[in-house]
């Protein structure tokens, strides 16, 4: 028996071409990229008509563990609810600590994604042919509007 696949397309509709299309998972494309000397991770879907780039996440390579801290705290809160603690008052304890210990980890997360993003005054583009995505800083004319 064929099992079905639990990824779940969305859909979404293009500002560029008004283009209506699902897209996965498995649509998102991961690159690193450096940029005024900085490495950086940008992930991002690309509209199938036009080429329209859709960044997810922007994030310097240095704050990675940032990420990383954030999946092994909601994985430890998800398994708290799990925990065989002695008493409801222990069980509670455990998963307010392990529920604070992810809500820092996302905001410091957060905090890094948006100072990345602040860095940045340019735009990201992609080229079907070779299937490549580009930075281009604004001009002076692009900045001012």
């Amino acid at each position: 028996m064929m099992k079905q696949s639990s990824i779940k397309a969305r859909q979404m509709i293009c500002d560029k071409c008004e283009n209506t299309f699902l897209y996965s998972p498995v649509d998102i494309k991961t690159t690193n990229i450096k940029i005024d000397n900085q490495d950086l991770l940008l992930q991002c879907f690309v509209c199938p008509e036009c080429d329209a780039l859709y960044p997810i996440l922007l994030i310097r390579i240095n704050d990675m563990h940032y990420l990383k801290d954030v999946q092994e705290s909601l994985a430890a809160y998800r398994s708290s609810f799990n925990a065989n603690s002695q008493g409801l008052d222990k069980k509670l304890e455990l998963i307010n600590k392990a529920e604070e210990k992810y809500k820092d980890s996302r905001k410091k997360l957060s905090s890094a994604i948006l100072e990345t993003r602040k860095r940045l005054s340019g735009y990201f583009t992609y080229d079907k042919q070779t299937q490549k995505i580009y930075y281009h800083e604004k001009n002076m004319e692009e900045k001012e509007k």
